[in-house]
């Protein structure tokens, strides 16, 4: 699997558009800023990335230290449509793009793969 872009939406609009290159990719905060790049969304990144492969959405928004919802986080999925996806070429050199709705109500956690809602099942084994 070669990733090409990670999309975050959040009603209807791009808020984010994170494009993988070849090779070595590592994220750290702007190149303007004097930051040290701590809370720059590494983490999460990656446990977005696990919700899209089957994951689960709690290491998302609940705290680990206090095991208690992040409110503005569980407030932006309740109030809010906030979906990601995932662009990539498979083995098979075939282009996909894989989404998902992060809410904290399942009924709402819908698969999509190329822009067609799946069930879970449809969703897991394309991956």
């Amino acid at each position: 699997m070669k990733l090409l872009r990670f999309i975050l939406e959040i009603d209807g609009e791009v808020k984010r558009s994170v494009p993988f290159f070849d090779n070595l990719n590592i994220i750290t905060s702007k190149k303007e800023s004097d930051a040290p790049g701590n809370s720059v969304g590494k983490s999460t990144l990656g446990r977005i990335l696990d919700y899209l492969f089957d994951g689960s959405i709690s290491p998302i928004y609940i705290d680990d230290e206090f095991q208690t919802p992040k409110r503005e986080i569980e407030h932006l999925f309740t109030n809010s449509e906030v979906y990601v996806s995932l662009e990539y070429l498979g083995i098979d050199n075939q282009y996909s793009v894989v989404k998902r709705r992060l809410s904290t109500d399942t009924e709402l956690q819908s698969y999509i793969l190329n822009g067609c809602e799946v069930t879970n099942k449809e969703y897991i084994a394309h991956i």
